[in-house]
């Protein structure tokens, strides 16, 4: 169980810094310009736990502090409600970028969500 240990410690340290990520952009430390996000894997799942964290917010709809977030193979299946809640945290655009051939990804997701499956993680449902 040596990749489920390691996954799960990675999954779970991209989580707390996304958090850490919405708090420190939440304060403005960056001043009054917003950014533009871009992460890959863990790094997208940062940025999503990140924008969950503004989202969550009194409030709510805080376009401001994101101007766009490019996730590129994101390790998770946020659920179409969690998307729109997520697009409205960001000012301009939200794009979640993957290959249909991302065998390593298609394999993470089967395993760490064995009974949800691909069409989750790429946003679709049936």
């Amino acid at each position: 169980m040596g990749l489920d240990n390691t996954w799960m410690q990675a999954q779970d340290r991209a989580k707390k810094a996304g958090r850490l990520l919405g708090e420190v952009l939440e304060k403005k430390v960056q001043g009054e310009r917003p950014v533009i996000l871009v992460g890959t894997s863990l790094g997208a799942l940062t940025i999503l736990t990140a924008l969950q964290y503004l989202a969550s917010l009194p409030g709510g709809d805080v376009p401001g502090y994101v101007e766009s977030a490019y996730l590129i193979s994101l390790p998770a299946a946020p659920s179409p409600e969690e998307w729109v809640n997520v697009r409205k945290v960001v000012a301009r655009r939200v794009v979640n970028a993957y290959s249909e051939s991302d065998w390593v990804l298609a394999g993470v997701v089967r395993y760490v969500l064995p009974t949800r499956g691909i069409p989750l993680i790429l946003g679709y449902t049936k």
